[in-house]
């Protein structure tokens, strides 16, 4: 593999390959390529003046890209740590652009064609010719380059005439920007730049684990009720395909740790599954088809959509004490099932139970402050404003959930729980 500086080391060999081809012609046409120079810069720091323009080729590397055949070989490099365990290359093919310049009519078309030529008869970087150009560097950049090792990589450079459309080469001109010269394209695949830092090399394998198994997808297309309220124990019914199977689970992104194993309902598009403890709000399940390969937990091989239901709390006590002589805040101390958690935003809701017919109803609504809830259970209210003398419904909403309210069969009116200021 090549170190960073393939990329410019490339250039310079190829570069060398021009110029043996425009010296040669030197020698055989003096009187017309004498002072023909090649060079390797951008095209708008090429002099195209009409006093100062001389017979010239240029080689510029405009683009670079990704090599697609060589992009995921050796991925990944770093382990879940962030730890390196491996030294994937970076593939990276390299466009340029012969460009040929002249203040005569023809001379430009000469240096493009003799360019033309040496790509064409040199398609391959040889590994020899690539020592030949850095066996004996005199410049500074030549003795950096030629620590690249491009001749030592796995694979040789090739040099591809790429066919440029009077479009592309109109983009190309207007982005230098620069006078338009003859030119002709060139792609060089491919430069593998790999890192020489230690990486971790991790122990053979001592056990190999396969098994064979259908790959079939469970799919959740409904979960029954879709409010749930807390009791130890509760249920759901899933309703789907392919729910069933073995070593099929149903897994609560609340309690992933505890996973729960589904009951088949009816002719098996439907199961029932039992919740294990989690906290009230809105809760998430998948469906997971997990493999024994020997080690515990199993691992999972494939799963379902993700598929949501809220968990209603419940409150188990609910009380009003006497207003605060210096707030005036009046406290009411609730008590809930599930547990809580003190990241949970909790509020009251208060509703006039009884209102007057015709006459506007009374409600409130107060948030719990972080400091009034006592895990695992317990949650204070400081209300204000509350008229006195009447009967309020209350729920509690925990995470967007609210508490339930019983309702009377035959009136249809809620009920309870009731609360009196």
């Amino acid at each position: 593999m090549s170190t960073a500086l393939a990329v410019a080391a490339t250039s310079r060999v190829i570069a060398a390959v021009i110029d043996d081809a425009v010296a040669a012609a030197r020698l055989v046409l003096p009187g017309i390529l004498g002072s023909a120079t090649t060079t390797s810069s951008p095209p708008d720091h090429i002099d195209t003046s009409v006093d100062a323009e001389v017979t010239n080729l240029n080689l510029f590397l405009y683009h670079v890209t990704y090599n697609q055949g060589w992009r995921e070989v050796g991925q990944p490099t770093r382990g879940s740590n962030g730890d390196p365990i491996g030294r994937a290359p970076l593939a990276l093919d390299l466009h340029y652009l012969l460009s040929a310049y002249s203040a005569g009519d023809y001379e430009a078309q000469i240096m493009l064609g003799l360019g033309m030529q040496a790509l064409h008869e040199i398609p391959i970087l040889f590994r020899q010719k690539i020592q030949d150009v850095f066996a004996a560097p005199v410049t500074e950049v030549d003795k950096a380059l030629a620590t690249a090792d491009i001749a030592n990589q796995l694979e040789m450079l090739k040099i591809t005439p790429q066919q440029l459309t009077t479009d592309e080469l109109a983009k190309l001109w207007t982005a230098f920007p620069s006078k338009f010269r003859v030119s002709a394209g060139y792609a060089v695949t491919v430069a593998l730049i790999e890192t020489k830092a230690p990486f971790t090399a991790p122990l053979p394998v001592l056990t190999q684990k396969v098994t064979v198994i259908p790959f079939v997808e469970p799919s959740i297309d409904a979960i029954l009720p879709q409010l749930v309220a807390y009791t130890a124990g509760a249920s759901i019914t899933i309703e789907g395909s392919n729910l069933l199977g073995k070593n099929t689970v149903v897994i609560f992104d609340g309690a992933p740790s505890t996973p729960q194993t589904p009951t088949m309902i009816g002719d098996g598009s439907a199961v029932s599954v039992t919740l294990p403890v989690l906290l009230a709000g809105i809760n998430t399940l998948r469906v997971v088809r997990q493999v024994d390969l020997g080690e515990s937990p199993l691992t999972t091989i494939v799963e379902s959509n993700v598929a949501s239901f809220v968990l209603q709390p419940i409150i188990k006590t609910i009380s009003v004490g006497a207003p605060d002589p210096t707030t005036h805040l009046t406290p009411v101390t609730a008590t809930l099932d599930p547990p809580l958690a003190a990241t949970q935003t909790i509020s009251i809701l208060l509703a006039e139970k009884n209102a007057a017919p015709g006459a506007a109803l009374l409600s409130y609504a107060f948030d719990a402050a972080p400091q009034d809830i006592t895990l695992p259970d317990t949650v204070i209210f400081r209300t204000q404003g509350v008229v006195p003398g009447k009967s309020y419904l209350v729920r509690v909403r925990v995470d967007g959930a609210n508490s339930p309210l019983a309702v009377d069969p035959v009136t249809k009116k809620f009920t309870t729980p009731v609360v009196t200021f």
